[in-house]
């Protein structure tokens, strides 16, 4: 994406006014009033043309502010904008790092991963997002704004470590490093100053466990993602294989005792369904943990089509009504 004209825009009014932001360990009206400017100057040295856009005045009707930004930011006719928050929950246990674009298609993409994975190797928090780089979500000023969009929640104020790893500087730093395509590497590296893999947010971890059928015959399986790597074997049509993750345009998947890489050109995802198994019904939560809020209940016997799994694989994500929801996988039975 060609970016020269970037919107930044102020999550929430000002602090103890109708609309402001939550209030934790930090104040997230007053957090967002001190990244912003961070980004918008570091920006402005890399020669792009920004606005800040800041709404301090209380709401007159819900979401006034919302309203406004996004049109401000149509009509100066931005390329992209940045919405920042700061994330709250009631369960004080519930941390880390979400960027949300409005849809899988969205042309913001390729900047909220590198967002998020600044954030996250930055300030060291836990990826939300689960290895994807980003989240969805039909908040309004993603759908209301007329260019790519993506609006972060770097940080929980509600939980006392997230609090407490809050730098203005350092989190406008780590987005505006990946509105300009550079990325932070982590600060936990190995002895030999690699980075430690298992923190590598290019991983998409979305098709964990999931059944793929092979599609062509004599499919290259390799050892690793890239036709540079060696052949480990070979996989033909209707083979069926259990996917670990994902990197590029790569499949990794049990093969062997070591695993393999296979191209997503050969590889069909077969819908994963599954069986609720609690005698007393299984709770239904809006994230992956017991923390999170309850938005539902399945019965005893409930078939579920599940969309994808937490990286550790005790969750998954099914298709619950119009927004979807996490269920323990300990109580769901795989058909």
């Amino acid at each position: 994406m060609n970016i020269k004209k970037a919107a930044i825009a102020v999550g929430h009014t000002a602090s103890g006014t109708a609309g402001c932001g939550a209030v934790g360990y930090v104040n997230e009206s007053n957090c967002t009033r001190e990244i912003c400017p961070v980004i918008v100057d570091i920006l402005e040295k890399e020669g792009i043309e920004t606005k800040l856009i800041r709404i301090d005045k209380a709401n007159s009707y819900e979401f006034e502010d919302c309203y406004e930004r996004a049109r401000m930011a149509n009509e100066w006719g931005a390329d992209i904008y940045i919405e920042v928050h700061v994330n709250s929950f009631t369960d004080a246990s519930a941390n880390g790092t979400e960027v949300f674009v409005i849809s899988d298609s969205s042309r913001a993409i390729d900047v909220a991963k590198r967002i998020n994975r600044n954030i996250v190797n930055s300030l060291e928090t836990f990826d939300r997002t689960y290895g994807k780089g980003y989240k969805t979500a039909n908040y309004i000023v993603l759908r209301k704004t007329s260019m790519p969009a993506i609006l972060i929640e770097p940080f929980f104020c509600t939980n006392r470590a997230d609090s407490d790893k809050y730098s203005a500087y350092t989190l406008g730093k780590a987005i505006a490093e990946g509105i300009l395509d550079k990325i932070v590497e982590s600060n936990s590296n190995t002895s030999n100053g690699e980075s430690n893999s298992s923190q590598n947010s290019d991983y998409d971890y979305s098709c964990k466990y999931k059944k793929a059928v092979v599609t062509g015959n004599g499919v290259r399986v390799r050892d690793g993602a890239g036709t540079g790597y060696d052949v480990l074997g070979y996989k033909n049509k209707g083979d069926e294989i259990t996917l670990g993750y994902k990197y590029g345009e790569w499949y990794n998947f049990y093969f062997g005792d070591h695993g393999g890489w296979i191209h997503e050109d050969y590889v069909k995802i077969k819908p994963q369904y599954g069986v609720v198994t609690a005698k007393s019904g299984l709770k239904v939560r809006n994230g992956a943990s017991t923390g999170y809020k309850e938005i539902g209940a399945l019965p005893y016997g409930k078939k579920v089509e599940i969309g994808f799994s937490s990286e550790d694989g005790k969750w998954h994500n099914i298709y619950f009504g119009d927004h979807g929801g996490w269920v323990s996988a300990d109580y769901i039975r795989l058909l």
